[in-house]
């Protein structure tokens, strides 16, 4: 097991929703078994039908550049704010948003808290060529092959509601099948976790501005969080041989994940891949090389937020409610584009 760290106090709003992600997740496995979407998942990688089209690849390129990239949001609704955009067609706002010049698309497909489906997924992505993150609270090893069939390019970790041992594992099965893992955090406990993950290519630390437990924005999160992440990228510099980063990009051990069909499994999963075995980075090293990508999330909500943002090097925003509450998405992102 992974030695843990402090582990999650699970804001309210999460923990009913991970309650209702366990039944929806148990339900699932009635219908479909693990072992039968895991051996799915293996056909597609065999033959290489659907290749994944690189999430953190596209928003690097951008940040290389010094150039905004934008994660633009497909979502119908929220648990703060109910229903944002009634007559939801995800094909129109996928294509609005790519000739807008999104860099990359979020599609929510939580059914119960917003009103999401896995169809809109599907849809928006076969109406684009932008990569695409399922927005959606991973609770179960189970959903990350899920993720794989729907399509995904990249998946949502939420550090808030994860235990140490399931945020390993999911990490490890996304990077194995060449998924991209968009690590989200809010606080300096909840990085110091996430730092404890291998190094990956596939890395994305999130960091939402949104506090779960009052629903208040403060843009200074990301800002703070920020120089954490930089501290420990020049510790880690400082000291190149202190740890040892494994890679996670292999997808030849997947054929080694055991079947965790408990739902309990956001509350203790064990390693199913001796995840163990390896020596894993502590957090003070990090699970950073050369550079990092971030993500500033929620709280978004004008030229000036966004100019806030790049005066401190960071380049790539996760914008959904702004954009998804006017009539065309697509024209409301082009906007901000020019006004910055």
């Amino acid at each position: 097991m992974i030695e843990s760290q402090t582990e999650p106090a699970i804001p309210s709003i999460l923990q009913k929703i991970v309650a209702t992600k366990k039944e929806e997740v148990f339900q699932a496995k009635r219908l479909k078994s693990y072992d039968s979407i895991r051996a799915e998942v293996h056909v597609l990688l065999d033959s290489q039908r659907v290749p994944r089209r690189g999430f953190a690849k596209a928003l690097r390129q951008k940040v290389a550049q010094q150039q905004i990239a934008i994660i633009a949001e497909i979502k119908k609704a929220s648990p703060s704010k109910g229903v944002i955009c009634p007559d939801l067609d995800p094909v129109f706002v996928a294509k609005q948003y790519e000739h807008a010049g999104a860099v990359c698309l979020s599609v929510l497909t939580d059914v119960h808290y917003f009103q999401g489906k896995n169809q809109y997924l599907i849809a928006a992505r076969d109406a684009c060529q932008l990569p695409v993150l399922r927005k959606d609270f991973m609770i179960d090893p189970y959903q990350i092959f899920e993720s794989y069939l729907l399509g995904a390019d990249c998946i949502l970790l939420i550090v808030a509601c994860l235990e140490t041992d399931a945020l390993h594992e999911m990490h490890r099965i996304a990077c194995q099948l060449g998924m991209d893992v968009l690590i989200e955090v809010h606080t300096q406990e909840e990085l110091t976790r996430a730092l404890t993950l291998p190094d990956s290519e596939h890395n994305i630390y999130g960091i939402n501005n949104r506090d779960l437990h009052t629903f208040a924005t403060n843009l200074q999160t990301s800002i703070r969080l920020k120089q954490t992440l930089e501290a420990q990228t020049a510790a880690h510099i400082d000291n190149p041989d202190s740890d040892s980063f494994e890679s996670t990009d292999s997808v030849d051990s997947i054929d080694s994940v055991d079947s965790v069909d408990s739902v309990d499994s956001v509350d203790s999963v064990e390693s199913t891949d001796s995840i163990d075995a390896n020596k894993q980075p502590s957090p003070a090293a990090a699970s950073l090389t050369s550079s990092f990508l971030l993500v500033t999330e929620s709280g978004i909500d004008n030229a000036d937020d966004m100019r806030l943002m790049l005066e401190h090097q960071i380049y790539c925003f996760l914008i959904g409610e702004q954009f998804m509450k006017t009539a065309l998405p697509g024209n409301t992102l082009a906007a901000l584009l020019q006004s910055v």
